[in-house]
């Protein structure tokens, strides 16, 4: 059971990576720096704070929801070869930004959604 859930988390979370980072390349900004990287690290770190505080933490939830999901839904190691291609192929400034943006975003998304969390559940 443990491996069905990993496995529909995981898919789950993949396809909706890929869902949002199709849209978000078709806008103007997501042309020039990797938005959907950006949108989906700072959903998915605002989603786990939410959870961590709303959701019970044991079994099968956190299977699905924080090894399945929210694993396949937001890599670093993608933001961070995403980061050498652009310092590759335009600035060190564009690069810092980036790593700037999904830092930020991410760890402020922690701290939103804990604290959502905590105050509406």
């Amino acid at each position: 059971m443990d491996i069905i859930l990993l496995l529909l988390g995981s898919a789950l979370g993949t396809l909706s990576r890929y869902f949002i980072s199709v849209l978000a390349h078709q806008t103007t900004l997501g042309a020039l720096i990797p938005l959907g990287t950006l949108m989906v690290n700072g959903l998915g770190c605002f989603l786990a704070g939410l959870l961590f505080h709303a959701a019970p933490m044991g079994g099968n939830w956190r299977l699905f929801m924080f090894t399945g999901f929210l694993g396949a839904f937001t890599t670093f190691s993608a933001c961070s070869l995403e980061t050498l291609i652009i310092w590759r192929n335009s600035t060190l400034t564009l690069a810092l930004l980036n790593v700037l943006g999904n830092n930020l975003l991410s760890i402020g998304g922690v701290f939103a959604g804990y604290w959502i969390g905590k105050h509406f559940t």
